[in-house]
């Protein structure tokens, strides 16, 4: 009897085994809904999750020009980040937005306003639809444009009746009829005569200039380039802002001169900070504050040219 049933479980065996190697039909798995069917498996190392009833997708980390900032102690780093971007990136992700986003916690560092509005600027049509539609949204960010638009428009060397002809085109623009933009338009008038002080200084600066090669300048220096001069300065400078300049040392024929110059500079560039302090547009005041930075003071010891 045991003979028998050995047999038998071994026929059965040896039929399961032929089926399997014949090919037969394997289980299909089962679907997520519980029915049979082919599916696809998940990638190795993947976890496969059912999104949330009613959770939204995520969306993508915004641009550091156009994300916005949440709270007064993100201001200032936002903008380090901003300037320690590339340029071309800069140019391409921050426009004009990056100037509403900012202003509406503090003004527009000049390093960033200026090149937004110098790239605008270039389509002149798209500019005023922005003031148009900022001097109601955004009057603040409206009035720091316009003010940087006025003020950009010089160079030091340049003439200062380039900004009173842009001032007075914004006057006349009644998109820009802003309390804000009016106030910045009614202070530019002040502009001109402070950026001919600015030239004025840059000439003082560029004839105290002692130049062995005698070429390269862009006035007559006072010390004559083949003749030997021995030269030292003490300078101060703050942010870019010269505060006090001396000669400490100087032999040599244009020594008498060239310290009455020296002189001579630094009151008028004192007065001239001490006027672009009072201005109540941030942009105004930086910009030209920019404008003021001087060439290095370097000594020079028994120069001359054979």
């Amino acid at each position: 009897m045991k003979k028998r049933i050995l047999i038998i479980a071994s026929i059965a065996l040896w039929s399961t085994s032929f089926l399997v190697a014949c090919g037969a039909p394997k289980a299909e798995p089962r679907q997520h809904d519980g029915t049979s069917g082919a599916t696809e498996l998940a990638p190795a190392g993947t976890v496969e999750t059912e999104p949330s009833p009613g959770a939204e997708p995520a969306s993508p980390v915004s641009h550091v020009c156009e994300k916005p900032v949440g709270a007064p102690e993100e201001v200032w780093p936002r903008i380090e980040a901003i300037r320690a971007l590339p340029d071309e990136e800069r140019a391409l992700k921050c426009g004009l937005g990056t100037v509403v986003l900012l202003r509406e916690w503090r003004s527009v560092p000049v390093d960033l306003l200026a090149p937004i509005v110098e790239r605008v600027a270039a389509d002149s049509a798209a500019l005023d639809a922005w003031i148009a539609d900022a001097a109601k949204s955004a009057p603040q960010a409206a009035a720091e444009v316009v003010a940087m638009d006025v003020v950009g428009r010089f160079a030091v060397g340049g003439d200062p009746a380039v900004v009173e002809a842009r001032r007075a085109r914004w006057s006349g623009d009644p998109a820009a009829s802003t309390a804000e933009i009016a106030a910045v338009i009614e202070e530019a008038k002040l502009l001109p005569k402070l950026l001919a002080e600015v030239n004025a200084v840059h000439e003082l600066r560029c004839v105290l200039e002692v130049n062995a090669l005698g070429f390269a300048v862009k006035c007559q220096p006072i010390h004559p380039a083949t003749t030997p001069i021995t030269l030292n300065w003490s300078t101060t400078v703050r942010d870019g802002v010269l505060e006090k300049v001396e000669i400490t040392e100087c032999a040599g024929k244009s020594c008498p001169k060239l310290r009455k110059t020296a002189e001579k500079l630094m009151k008028r560039y004192r007065a001239l900070g001490d006027e672009v302090q009072k201005l109540k547009s941030s942009v105004f005041r930086e910009r030209i504050f920019a404008l003021m930075e001087l060439a290095p003071f370097k000594g020079r010891s028994g120069l001359a040219v054979e």
